[in-house]
């Protein structure tokens, strides 16, 4: 899937650059896409403003590749993959 391998690349950019933890998306998903969600983690602890900031950066980063995205900045460092 060319999709899944651009955005992974993407992703994989903003966690080498520190601007992310970690990512979930729901592309691996055996039930069929009807959006795409991308939940990433902060490197670490952040205010609202935090949150909007790294949402806004993943945002810009895949707009070229998929248009109807869902982004969720989480605060849980327990959660997740």
């Amino acid at each position: 899937m060319a999709l899944w391998g651009d955005l992974n690349a993407i992703l994989n950019r903003l966690v080498s650059a520190g601007v992310i933890a970690r990512f979930w998306t729901n592309l691996g998903q055996r039930q069929p896409l009807l959006a795409l969600q991308i939940i990433v983690w902060p490197p670490g602890p952040i205010d609202d403003h935090g949150a909007e900031v790294i949402r806004s950066a993943v945002a810009d980063q895949v707009a070229p590749l998929i248009e109807d995205v869902t982004i969720t900045v989480s605060r849980d460092a327990s959660a997740g993959p």
